[in-house]
């Protein structure tokens, strides 16, 4: 191997973390182009820390905005042709993810329901961007807490099978008694033999302190999917902004990604929109304080509260650190890599949401929270002191 050049093992998730810093800089400028063009396409240029830039470039899944930029990397030709193939790579992804959008919601169509495309392809056409932007991952449809099982019925007919069928017929059993309980899983997992699988909602992502948007309201105002033929419908864009800031708040801020959407869906509204928002939806107020790291001019319109400020420093952290990845490390190496309490991966418990919100200022190294059904859960004694030191932080 030749001398400089860094082994396989030692392209770990940990030196892809030391290089997050340096993609949020790429993409501020990209946000604010041309003015920095030329100082910043000078700066960056290939050198043995390459491979681990382009690990980041792909956990944080920003090679699509970036790839809209190659004036940027003009000095860099193996960064460029390394965002190059992950951008060709996702856009062929996104083909037949838009593929599979536009067959199940046609179907459901069809059948007369109502059937609403989540993140994916839906968040990359409320933004008006490419569908490779966005469309990599599962296809994530909301539908009425009514229509849950009709919808699992007609999807199984075109070879969507559910992963659980037991929590299909708790859903419908609670449905029935017109209540969803807060235990009851928030989405349904269907699977298929040859597509991506789908995952079904009957209930929005949203913050415990803002009053949930209904399924009626989010369908009156939804907007089309393009390539869809009309069939396929996905949040209006301050919907979308509502549920970004809440699943980036749930997610810790695990990847860059969640700023860029935010910057996009905040830039889209408006000014008097987003100032509301930021005055009654807390998540917003510190989603967009988040995102100000890449677009300045956005914190005119939060509430500037010191506790916003002051937690949105603690998750732009979490967006360098690639909290999310480094504990399935630990999850896989028995916890090798844990060094203090202070590095301890936190769970989030389902019933007791604020409980991340306690314990930010807790955790010096940031790390993302997991589910407390995680199948390798936390040793007793750490949680126990984790939740005392919470009751103390709040007092």
């Amino acid at each position: 191997m030749p001398t400089g050049t860094p082994s396989k093992s030692a392209l770990t998730i940990e030196l892809a973390a030391q290089q997050s810093a340096r993609i949020a800089e790429l993409l501020r400028d990209g946000f604010n182009l041309p003015a920095r063009r030329a100082s910043t396409s000078a700066d960056i240029r290939d050198d043995d820390r390459l491979p681990a830039l382009l690990l980041a470039i792909d956990l944080h899944r920003v090679a699509s905005p970036l790839a809209q930029h190659p004036e940027l990397f003009e000095s860099a030709p193996g960064t460029s042709r390394g965002i190059r193939g992950m951008h060709l790579a996702a856009s062929r992804d996104a083909l037949g993810l838009v593929a599979q959008t536009s067959s199940a919601c046609a179907h459901l169509s069809r059948a007369g329901i109502r059937s609403l495309v989540m993140k994916g392809v839906g968040m990359a056409a409320v933004q008006g961007r490419t569908p490779s932007a966005r469309g990599s991952g599962d296809l994530d449809l909301w539908v009425h807490v009514d229509d849950v099982i009709q919808t699992v019925e007609h999807l199984a007919t075109i070879g969507y099978q559910p992963e659980d069928p037991a929590a299909v017929e708790l859903v419908g059993s609670a449905s029935r008694r017109g209540r969803i309980y807060r235990w009851i899983t928030p989405e349904i997992t269907l699977l298929h033999n040859e597509l991506k699988p789908i995952d079904l909602h009957f209930r929005l992502l949203r913050s415990t302190t803002h009053v949930p948007i209904t399924f009626d309201e989010a369908w009156e105002s939804s907007v089309l999917i393009p390539g869809t033929d009309g069939h396929g419908r996905t949040l209006c864009a301050e919907h979308a902004l509502r549920h970004a800031a809440a699943h980036a708040t749930k997610d810790c801020w695990d990847t860059l990604r969640h700023v860029v959407d935010i910057v996009h869906l905040a830039r889209m509204i408006g000014d008097d929109a987003l100032g509301r928002l930021c005055v009654s939806d807390p998540s917003v107020d510190l989603a967009v304080v988040v995102a100000s790291n890449l677009d300045p001019g956005l914190t005119r319109h939060t509430t500037s509260s010191r506790r916003t400020h002051r937690r949105a420093r603690v998750a732009w952290k979490m967006c360098l650190s690639l909290s999310k990845r480094p504990q399935s490390i630990a999850l896989q190496t028995g916890w090798a890599n844990i060094r203090s309490r202070s590095e301890v991966m936190v769970w989030q418990v389902r019933t007791a949401p604020d409980l991340g919100t306690a314990l930010h200022p807790l955790i010096e190294a940031p790390v993302s929270m997991r589910a407390l059904t995680d199948p390798a859960p936390l040793p007793l004694g750490i949680m126990r002191d984790i939740l005392n030191r919470a009751k103390e932080t709040r007092r």
